[in-house]
């Protein structure tokens, strides 16, 4: 059943395979759920509706995402380790909670506050 036939029923509303797909091909590449919902033409609030019910929905945007993200990081990491210094700083900053100005550490009690583990 087509998603656009059954918006006036939400309850019995069963996104196809292609649609399903759809939405995954548009999470991976970082389209927001307002953008999905507007080509599928679904409400908003039906596509939350269906990510909080329909496991299908849920994974096809997880998966989606993770794949941008993947996508993204492997792109920046590589950037970073050919010399890029402002791909460098953004992943120390994001992913390794550095941060500017430098803290000047005044004893050891700091020292062990910082500690990771």
């Amino acid at each position: 059943m087509s998603a656009a036939a059954s918006v006036s029923q939400p309850a019995e509303l069963k996104l196809t395979e292609g649609e399903v797909n759809e939405i995954r091909s548009l999470s991976e590449i970082c389209m927001p759920l307002s953008a999905i919902a507007v080509i599928l033409k679904l409400p908003l609030a039906i596509l939350m509706q269906l990510y909080q019910t329909d496991e299908r929905v849920k994974e096809a945007i997880c998966t989606g995402r993770a794949k941008a993200e993947k996508s993204i990081a492997t792109t920046l990491f590589k950037s970073a380790l050919g010399g890029n210094v402002a791909a460098a700083i953004w992943i120390e900053k994001t992913r390794f909670g550095r941060c500017e100005p430098p803290r000047m550490i005044n004893n050891i009690d700091e020292v062990k506050d910082l500690a990771v583990g």
